[in-house]
């Protein structure tokens, strides 16, 4: 198992779609504090702030850093499944791998390539933030005396990245061994969060838990319930995938 698992990381590590999955997030959450960031230096204030962490924050539950999350965690691994069926490559790796050992590994390495993706992404913007807004002595004062609150931040917001990673990278995954299109793993995710979004603004505007927005960015619910809400949906879509999977893999 622990040698499928390895070599399935490996294969996701060294994809180019990983590295451009988190040049996108990064750059898509510099880019939805750019006009805050240019404020800054220009001499609008945040108030008693540490200014790179509050900067990095922001850039966390920007539109365009919500929107871009279900496509760069999709474009890593979520294909290789269905690239491998189509090729017949699997023909000769299954026997090898296991069934079951290949379904697991599989599972496992989607999920871990969406994750990474977007906490890889989410760090190079807070240490972006920390280049161009260095704290100075009183930034770093108040850190010092905050420190629990600024470093709980921190950690939930990097428990949100990586579940919402998990998230997309599931969709793409199972939408492409429903379809047999490896381009739909990089669609569909998009096209359900803009979906999701779109209906619960308009429909059922008070159903705030039904907002894949809320999922990354809780505004009305709380950081719990929503790591409560993504958690549990990683672990249904995990099993419809390792279903799908199999159900392919039954005439092989």
């Amino acid at each position: 198992m622990i040698r499928v698992l390895f070599s399935d990381l490996k294969r996701a590590v060294g994809n180019w779609g990983l590295m451009v999955g988190i040049c996108g997030t990064w750059i898509a959450g510099l880019c939805g504090v750019f006009a805050m960031i240019v404020s800054v230096k220009g001499g609008m204030g945040l108030g008693e702030n540490v200014v790179c962490f509050t900067i990095a924050q922001t850039a966390l539950s920007s539109e365009l850093f919500l929107l871009i999350i279900p496509i760069t965690s999709s474009i890593s691994y979520t294909a290789v499944f269905m690239e491998e069926f189509r090729s017949r490559f699997i023909l000769s790796y299954l026997p090898r791998a296991g069934r079951w050992r290949y379904l697991i590994s599989k599972s496992l390495v989607t999920a871990l390539s969406g994750g990474i993706t977007v906490v890889c992404g989410m760090l190079l913007i807070f240490l972006t933030c920390l280049i161009i807004f260095p704290p100075d002595k009183f930034q770093q004062e108040l850190f010092l005396n905050y420190f629990s609150v600024y470093n709980r931040f921190f950690w939930e917001g990097m428990a949100l990245c990586f579940l919402n990673g998990c998230l997309w990278a599931f969709a793409g995954g199972m939408m492409a061994a429903i379809t047999k299109n490896k381009y739909m793993s990089y669609a569909a995710p998009f096209i359900l969060y803009y979906i999701l979004t779109a209906f619960q603004k308009r429909y059922y505007g008070t159903l705030h838990y039904l907002n894949p927005q809320e999922w990354a960015s809780p505004k009305y619910i709380s950081i719990s319930q929503a790591v409560l809400i993504l958690s549990c949906i990683c672990t249904i879509l995990c099993l419809i995938y390792c279903y799908l999977m199999r159900r392919r893999l039954e005439n092989v």
